[in-house]
């Protein structure tokens, strides 16, 4: 039902959005301080052109009404309480056009309920509450693993350039000190099996050491070849491929051979695998082919009460290879650089 004014009187149209949402005390004050800032310019721009010439009580309330509409739109995005207010004389206008006024003054002085983000800041990523699901640490690490072993591509060539080798051993001479070859291994880039035999002793073995080489008296006494016979074998296999191994040093003493250092990729003398076991000296150390797999590959090998074996240590050492190759060979290269640098000085 639309009011009625029987005598002239100043009407005061409020906006829509002076319900107060939030009750905190200070927040209202704060509000209110700022409501009355903006009706105080109001006044004062309304009083200063309502003394112009010529300027009928209609015209003064467009200009007004346009001018807090400018304002508003300048400042909704700052105040999302702000109220507009206007006077006009009642004795001027019928019902209808009351009505009309209300409506669009409803309509233009007021401002949104939702807080709109600036222009510049439109396109940018909103933050979410809370924290976002992430993937497990080992999960990231697998999937790297994975996607750098898919994107790598090793041409047959350059596969057949890399053979792993691991060795195990039993203990000869007195109380088992003395180590003798048990068991080799000699593998390719993909872990097949190039050379797996056990070794025929020439002298009494005095501790298999079962526990940790997994070697027994029937391995042994079925061997068919001595260790000349090995040797050579090995030495052919290995002839102008880079051997790939952990602790490759105690393995080629034992067999009686020698590589040359720039084919040589031995797992426990790469330094990024390597460790500082005392920081008072600061020192590398080697570390435990078994740490470094569960560490780097995230799978478990010499597992406690399980028999170590040759195979699944050279395979282990080249998974380890492949995973650091590139980083790697650009290491030697600079070695074998600097190296023919200085030998060529030298001459």
């Amino acid at each position: 039902m639309i009011p009625t004014v029987s005598t002239p009187a100043q009407v005061q149209v409020l906006g829509v959005n002076q319900v107060v949402f939030e009750t905190d005390p200070k927040k209202r004050r704060r509000r209110r301080r700022r409501r009355n800032n903006q009706n105080n310019n109001y006044n004062n721009d309304h009083n200063n052109g309502a003394g112009k010439p010529g300027m009928d009580n209609h015209r003064g309330h467009d200009d007004d009404c346009h001018y807090h509409n400018m304002k508003n739109n300048h400042n909704h995005h700052h105040d999302d309480s702000s109220t507009c207010s206007a006077t006009v004389s009642s004795d001027s206008l019928s019902s209808g056009d009351f009505h009309h006024l209300m409506e669009e003054e409803s309509s233009a002085c007021s401002s949104p309920l939702v807080q709109q983000p600036h222009p510049r800041f439109q396109n940018m990523k909103q933050p979410t509450k809370g924290k976002q699901p992430r993937r497990p640490k080992k999960q990231q690490q697998q999937y790297r693993q994975q996607q750098h072993q898919q994107n790598e591509q090793v041409s047959w060539e350059e596969q057949a350039r890399y053979v792993g080798l691991d060795c195990e051993m039993v203990g000869v001479g007195p109380g088992g000190h003395h180590s003798s070859i048990a068991r080799v291994t000699l593998v390719a880039w993909d872990g097949t099996i190039l050379l797996d035999e056990f070794v025929k002793q020439d002298q009494p073995v005095t501790d298999y050491r079962t526990f940790v080489s997994g070697v027994t008296e029937l391995d042994l006494e079925t061997a068919a070849w001595g260790l000349d016979d090995i040797r050579r074998r090995v030495e052919d296999m290995i002839a102008d491929k880079i051997l790939v191994g952990h602790a490759l040093k105690n393995d080629m003493r034992a067999l009686g051979i020698t590589h040359p250092w720039y084919n040589v990729r031995d797992t426990a003398k790469y330094e990024p695998f390597m460790h500082v076991r005392f920081v008072e000296d600061g020192i590398l150390w080697p570390r435990k082919l078994k740490d470094l797999v569960k560490e780097k590959l995230h799978r478990e090998i010499q597992r406690p009460g399980e028999a170590h074996s040759s195979y699944e240590d050279a395979v282990a050492a080249m998974d380890l290879y492949r995973l650091v190759r590139r980083k790697w060979e650009k290491a030697m290269d600079y070695k074998i650089k600097k190296t023919r640098e200085i030998e060529s000085k030298k001459q």
